[in-house]
């Protein structure tokens, strides 16, 4: 009987080494965020996109939106061995440029401006008809993507939503390097656009 106990108890303290090997390990790993703005990646499987550079580096981004940025910053997408992003209906990894886009929609899935990619136009056009927003393909979206900030959170790490319980404040700034402002399907010089938003404008020649 006492032999029983003591093997059992071996057996016990064994599997808790093995346990705390393995939390170890996963302590160790470092959890991946993206680089433009600093979210977690595995909070946004179903949005993530993956770039793989020529030398083989690859990363991921949260998004669409951070994916097209780090496009924009790379020189375009022919730095790039390969590009890709979650369908939104299966979850599968297809090629970017050949992907269709919805832009504009009442589904927020990681950040403003908030591009679904859909590996089918005919799905594309199914979810504007139900969620609303404009189906594109990948050189439209990356043309309207500013050079240099647009998505929100902007590339700050504090601007990541605090857990429940937690306040965080944080402070951004940006600009927008484009002759045309989009509003909706429109299109207006920005002289004109900033001139709507407010009764009284100084201009300074």
């Amino acid at each position: 009987m006492k032999t029983l106990i003591k093997t059992a108890w071996i057996i016990v303290f064994v599997q808790l080494l093995l346990l705390t090997g393995q939390l170890r390990a996963e302590e160790t790993q470092p959890r991946e965020s993206c680089r433009v703005c600093g979210m977690w990646i595995d909070e946004y499987k179903k949005t993530a996109g993956e770039l793989v550079y020529k030398d083989g580096k690859k990363i991921h981004t949260c998004g669409v939106a951070c994916m097209l940025r780090e496009v924009d910053d790379a020189g375009g997408i022919d730095s790039f061995e390969s590009v890709k992003v979650h369908d939104w209906v299966t979850g599968d990894m297809v090629d970017a440029e050949s992907a269709t886009y919805v832009l504009g929609s009442k589904v927020i899935p990681d950040m403003i401006p908030n591009y679904i990619a859909f590996a089918k136009r005919e799905d594309a056009e199914a979810f504007v008809a139900k969620e609303g927003g404009e189906v594109i393909d990948f050189n439209f979206a990356y043309e309207d993507i500013s050079p240099v900030g647009t998505t929100a959170p902007f590339r700050i790490r504090t601007a990541v939503t605090p857990g429940a319980g937690n306040f965080s404040v944080g402070a951004v700034y940006g600009y927008n390097q484009k002759s045309n402002v989009k509003a909706g399907s429109d299109s207006k010089e920005a002289w004109q656009f900033l001139s709507s938003l407010t009764k009284f404008s100084i201009w300074i020649l």
